[in-house]
């Protein structure tokens, strides 16, 4: 691959970076939450990150591909959304802005202050 296309297109990695981001906070947030809520003491390592986030990584990321990139299904996903009313693609944008703008708040403003008032063991 270019450098070029790599910085100035790209969208298939960029959105897949994205999802995969957002479904990491998602899952993390949502696992520190369980902990915190049920008084679960969470295992600490001295790795940087767990094998449990590093499976889930992997099957969103398999997922990401099988759906969106094997194929380029992803073009028959922006050829239906082309198709759809000035109205309705605004509705579907706000949505998906709605739902990422929870998962960052719920990772960054609710669970992150939620790790110092977890049990560790």
């Amino acid at each position: 691959m270019k450098l070029h296309y790599i910085l100035n297109g790209g969208a298939e990695w960029k959105a897949s970076v994205t999802m995969l981001a957002l479904s990491i906070w998602s899952y993390a947030a949502i696992e520190i939450s369980y902990h915190y809520l049920f008084n679960i003491p969470l295992k600490s390592s001295n790795s940087i990150i767990d094998f449990s986030t590093l499976v889930f990584a992997f099957a969103v990321s398999a997922v990401n591909w099988f759906l969106f990139v094997y194929q380029n299904k992803w073009k028959a996903i922006v050829i239906n959304f082309d198709k759809l009313s000035k109205k309705q693609n605004r509705i579907g944008g706000i949505i998906v802005f709605l739902i990422i703008i929870l998962i960052l708040f719920f990772y960054w403003i609710y669970s992150i202050p939620l790790l110092g008032k977890i049990t560790y063991n």
